[in-house]
């Protein structure tokens, strides 16, 4: 869906929906008491993730290359996003670009750039709980199940 840029609102959910002229993933979120969007759109043949303010200033690409990055989730203190890309996919032999994404963190300015875990399976929708956990859902078992990981990260 494409939409206008202009108003956020919460859903009955208390998630927050941001309208703006790109095709908003699932990963869209407002970072928590700050007042930027972390969003995914298409550039070239590949999503790549951005940030912007919620009143249309200061667009950041935080991603580029030739890898698909989805998902972006604020850290509870905005200092990291945490989100998914396929970079690397190719080294898994005779696999589709979309049958593989594993979990990264990057700083909003797009500095830092870290993954945290590898291998040949499909990472969805992380999420950073407040709790400093982030809960992601992965097929590693065959079918796609729940699971947590704790970054360390320095500040």
């Amino acid at each position: 869906a494409f939409f206008l840029f202009g108003s956020a609102h919460r859903d009955r959910d208390r998630h927050w929906a941001v309208v703006h002229q790109v095709h908003l993933h699932v990963g869209t979120e407002l970072a928590r008491g700050y007042l930027r969007v972390a969003f995914t759109r298409q550039v070239g043949s590949y999503w790549q993730v951005f940030t912007i303010g919620v009143e249309g200033d200061e667009l950041t690409q935080v991603t580029d290359g030739e890898s698909t990055c989805d998902f972006p989730s604020w850290s509870p203190d905005g200092a990291w996003l945490v989100m998914t890309c396929n970079t690397g996919w190719q080294r898994f032999g005779d696999v589709d670009a979309g049958a593989i994404d594993n979990v990264f963190l990057v700083r909003p300015d797009g500095t830092e750039l870290t993954q945290l875990t590898d291998g040949a399976r499909r990472v969805t929708e992380p999420s950073w709980g407040v709790d400093g956990w982030i809960y992601l859902a992965s097929d590693a078992a065959g079918s796609f199940d729940l699971y947590r990981l704790r970054p360390r990260l320095e500040r």
